[in-house]
């Protein structure tokens, strides 16, 4: 077994990706999905019948699997961000805010627009609009959001916040001894999860940090560690650590049977990018942070326009396919371009350098030709 996997770190080297890994990309785009679908059916048990597509039921049900998904994905890729920034802890903090912040305070600004929109037209909604001192409150996600009944994803964006300080602590102080630094992190968690009231840590532990999330972001970094970090001696401790986690941890056993998979198939990584079937899941997963934000809002609204009064299962797959999803997707491409891609993608800091990025997206907008050529490359561009 050690010598099948220093075989493919082999391969892996001889393929020089740096750390880019185009099965994670794919897999977001998946898992952004399936916890679409999961929410715009969720509460809805009468829109399949029994007969019905049975693997769109298993991705309605299954949900919640996309989230433990995500977490993974941001344990890899936490990994890779921090190894490049071992001499500069701050400026991986700044790239991670970067990342996080901006879209999710332009999506708090759609979600309250557009109920104020629903509103207007008398039309129901299931969302509640946010006490004002909820929502600023809610900005730094730093504490428990308190506006879960205006966007319940909210939730899974304090884990993030949290697990990106932790990891910048430790970069700061361990540098690139950061990796063994997070074992004794995690492992310590694991005990104050059980309540073991080390120096009186638990009850801070328990209110800040949610161990089942923590575990999955260790398992991303588990997965780095394996497949792009490792001489002999480190891949022995590496696979020791997945070992004795796994049997401690109560993984999902569908995570755990794709991360063996996302391992198996490293080395042919580079492929994928030219299987065009694949092209949806990687347009999927360069909006899917956008599509995670955005999806309460709008997906269960159109269900319930577009889908409960549909009797056949086949109507209902086929308004789902061509007209429900698109036109949701469309929505959160847009948004993905004008309040994610900006602040995520290129360096800007300013409201000018702001105004000349939409200036520059407006002119590529109307030059069908450059907008074919920055289409695809948006279609095939992975990110950390």
């Amino acid at each position: 077994m050690i010598n099948y996997f220093l075989h493919l770190q082999e391969k892996i080297k001889n393929i020089n990706v740096n750390f880019r890994f185009e099965a994670l990309h794919i897999l977001r785009g998946f898992a952004a999905m399936s916890v679409c679908i999961f929410h715009t059916f969720y509460g809805n048990t009468t829109v399949f019948s029994s007969k019905g597509f049975g693997w769109l039921k298993a991705i309605q049900q299954g949900g919640g699997l996309g989230v433990q998904i995500f977490f993974m994905i941001s344990g890899y890729c936490i990994s890779v961000s921090a190894l490049k920034n071992t001499e500069h802890s701050k400026k991986f903090l700044y790239q991670r805010l970067k990342r996080l912040y901006p879209a999710y305070w332009f999506s708090i600004v759609f979600g309250v627009f557009l109920l104020l929109l629903l509103m207007g037209l008398n039309l129901t909604t299931t969302s509640t609009m946010p006490e004002f001192s909820k929502l600023l409150k809610s900005l730094s996600l730093l504490v428990e959001p308190t506006i879960m009944s205006f966007n319940p994803s909210y939730w899974t964006l304090r884990h993030e916040i949290y697990f990106y300080l932790v990891v910048f602590l430790l970069l700061f102080a361990f540098k690139k001894k950061i990796f063994y630094a997070l074992d004794f992190i995690t492992f310590a968690f694991l005990l104050l999860s059980f309540n073991a009231d080390i120096f009186g840590l638990s009850h801070i532990v328990g209110k800040f940090f949610i161990f089942d999330s923590w575990i999955y972001f260790y398992l991303g970094i588990l997965l780095f560690r394996i497949i792009c970090y490792f001489n002999k001696k480190e891949l022995i401790y590496n696979l020791l650590l997945f070992y004795i986690t796994y049997r401690l941890f109560n993984y999902n056993t569908t995570v755990i049977k794709i991360f063996t998979v996302l391992i198996l198939i490293r080395p042919f990584d580079r492929f994928l990018k030219k299987i065009v079937i694949l092209k949806p899941l990687f347009f999927l997963g360069t909006i899917s942070y956008s599509l995670y934000l955005l999806h309460q809002f709008i997906t269960p609204r159109m269900r319930s326009v577009l889908l409960d009064r549909l009797q056949s299962d086949w109507s209902v797959f086929l308004v789902l396919l061509f007209v429900l999803l698109p036109i949701a997707l469309l929505i959160v491409y847009i948004f993905h371009l004008f309040f994610e891609k900006p602040f995520a993608d290129h360096n800007i800091n300013t409201v000018k350098g702001y105004k000349n990025y939409l200036i520059g997206l407006f002119k590529i907008t109307f030059n069908k030709k450059k907008y074919r050529l920055f289409f695809k490359k948006v279609m095939g561009k992975g990110r950390v």
